[in-house]
């Protein structure tokens, strides 16, 4: 039987170049999973279910109750600095002034395509929320964080340490 003694290192004690070697490991075993499940939940919140979510083109979804109730949610439960809080707020605006249309077929009309304008913007404000997910998970900031929350162990040239 053989023993090896190693010394082992917490990310933080690394060198910036075992630093580097770390987070290649970790974009390396990283699915992203995380990103997609942030994006996915908060919609989910404000009943949106998103069926296609993509960094490059336009997200494939619905309302799983009604435009209004979604835009509701969204004001009560997203800040004002947000994008789906303004996308939210532009479309009550028009759909209060649509609802003062005196032709009852032409108002239901705007209506209609009102609420799918909102879902086409509230989409590619979720693909955006995505995108910007994608790009945190792959930062440094992020990395360092996971590596020490979860107390991973590297050696002296930053390779992850299992036993």
């Amino acid at each position: 039987m053989r023993e090896v003694k190693i010394k082992l290192y917490q990310y933080s004690e690394l060198s910036e170049t075992a630093k580097e070697a770390a987070r290649d490991w970790w974009r390396s075993v990283d699915d992203g999973s995380d990103a997609w499940d942030n994006v996915r939940e908060d919609a989910a919140q404000v009943c949106i279910k998103i069926h296609v979510l993509s960094d490059t083109r336009a997200n494939q979804g619905g309302f799983t109750n009604s435009a209004l109730d979604t835009a509701k949610r969204i004001l009560e439960n997203h800040g004002a600095e947000c994008e789906t809080f303004k996308t939210a707020t532009h479309f009550l605006g028009a759909r209060d002034a649509a609802a003062k249309h005196p032709d009852e077929d032409a108002r239901a009309d705007v209506l209609e395509e009102l609420e799918h304008e909102f879902l086409a913007a509230i989409l590619e404000d979720y693909r955006v929320y995505h995108k910007k997910e994608v790009e945190y998970h792959d930062s440094e900031e992020y990395i360092a964080e996971v590596m020490e929350a979860n107390e991973y162990e590297f050696t002296k040239d930053g390779k992850r340490f299992t036993v």
